[in-house]
């Protein structure tokens, strides 16, 4: 939603004359508010080329190609600092102003403000937030229209916030398992490229100073050295082009549909993803159920939410199988790519007709489970990546100790 800088000059009702600034969604909007100030316009006018509008339509942009988009942890503090606000009593518009002024990054604090300026227009909040692009995601946004018309937005908040707080762990230590093999990676190819570009070279000053010549191994990675060296500008743009390509690919459908399906055939990351989306179905099932929202709709919001396409076009078949009657027991059990104690776990709570507090207790052993899991990843990929690195330094010592050799030969 934009948001115009407007200068106005007005007359009081006795008679001073008063100048200011503000922000506004439209020209009516400026009407409206300094109208019931009980003042008299005189001119108004938009500001032009303002450092606000230009930020706003950046925001537009970012927020609507999905270029920005709110964190986990961002959001768990938006949702404790709302639900803190309404229980002491505070007005939401109040709300929406303490939150915007606190914010940390400015996509937010705008996104606020004009949050602020359509509830004061009448809009209700669950819209004031869906018109701000991709800001927010569709969970909160269904939430919050749920909490309000209920009357319990306070526990809304809380129960999001909770969400957020439980899928923000998740990121931090998939982040932590994956940290170790990342910096053990990218330290084994420092130094492949230094005794490459730096140390090789200096044996084939020897080498030629001795008329002997580089053996096969060093010779290629002597000229795989040199082409780095003198063409690295080349490399670096093919390597961005390549980049580009890979991405733009991985955007496509055809090409989110195959790493989909790769992510769910590998073992590894088809057990770690499975463990995942059990952990987010359920907590989100739990979270959607108790906030007052039917789970016919709750499938489906899921459904919209998921960020593989094979899991999407699952969670989508379900809801429309619960929609024809059928239980949401048998409609996940025809899928391989939920954990059979997820279909247990449901079949219990659809018996029992305690789904949501049953959704609590999955969600917290699949998350559990999660934990454990990527806790000892870092295990099991250190013997791998320590094999790989010691290939490779075995590789280069053998490439730098065979010259050697042949030069105390000739001594």
């Amino acid at each position: 939603m934009k948001i115009t800088r407007y200068s106005y000059n007005c007359r009081s009702p006795q008679g001073e004359k008063i100048k200011g600034k503000i922000n506004a969604i439209s020209l009516n909007h400026v009407v409206n508010k300094l109208a019931t100030e009980g003042l008299t316009i005189i001119d108004i006018k938009e500001i032009e080329d303002s450092k606000l509008n230009k930020l706003n339509l950046y925001i537009i942009k970012f927020s609507n190609l999905g270029l920005y988009r709110q964190s986990n942890k961002q959001l768990m503090f938006l949702c404790r600092q709302f639900q803190a606000m309404l229980q002491a009593g505070m007005p939401i518009l109040d709300i929406l102003t303490q939150l915007g002024e606190q914010a940390d990054n400015n996509i937010l604090k705008q996104s606020l403000c004009s949050a602020k300026l359509l509830l004061s227009e009448g809009s209700p909040l669950h819209e004031a937030f869906a018109r701000q692009g991709k800001t927010f995601p569709a969970l909160f946004i269904n939430m919050v229209k749920a909490g309000e018309a209920g009357g319990f937005l306070d526990l809304t908040m809380k129960n999001l916030a909770e969400h957020f707080e439980k899928q923000h762990i998740i990121e931090e230590k998939i982040r932590s398992a994956l940290t170790y093999p990342v910096m053990v990676i990218g330290v084994a190819i420092a130094v492949i490229l230094v005794m490459i570009i730096f140390v090789l070279p200096q044996f084939d000053a020897i080498f030629h100073s001795m008329g002997i010549e580089m053996p096969f191994l060093n010779s290629l990675l002597l000229k795989f050295g040199q082409l780095i060296k003198t063409k690295w500008h080349y490399l670096l743009l093919l390597t961005l082009i390549f980049l580009f390509i890979l991405k733009a690919t991985a955007r496509s459908v055809r090409g989110q549909l195959i790493i989909n399906y790769l992510i769910l055939k590998f073992p590894l990351s088809r057990n770690i993803y499975r463990i995942t989306v059990a952990a987010r179905f359920s907590r989100m099932l739990e979270v959607l159920l108790k906030s007052g929202i039917n789970l016919s709709f709750a499938l489906q919001l899921i459904a919209s939410l998921m960020d593989n396409n094979v899991i999407k076009s699952s969670f989508k078949e379900i809801a429309s199988a619960v929609n024809r009657g059928e239980s949401l027991t048998s409609s996940i059990a025809k899928y391989k790519h939920f954990p059979r104690l997820l279909t247990q776990m449901v079949r219990t709570g659809e018996e029992t007709g305690t789904l949501p507090a049953v959704m609590e207790v999955s969600a917290n052993y699949f998350e559990d489970e999660l934990s454990y899991i990527l806790g000892r990843l870092g295990t099991m990929l250190e013997p791998v990546l320590l094999l790989i690195v010691g290939l490779f330094v075995g590789i280069l010592v053998y490439s730098v100790l065979s010259p050697m050799y042949q030069v105390f030969q000739m001594i």
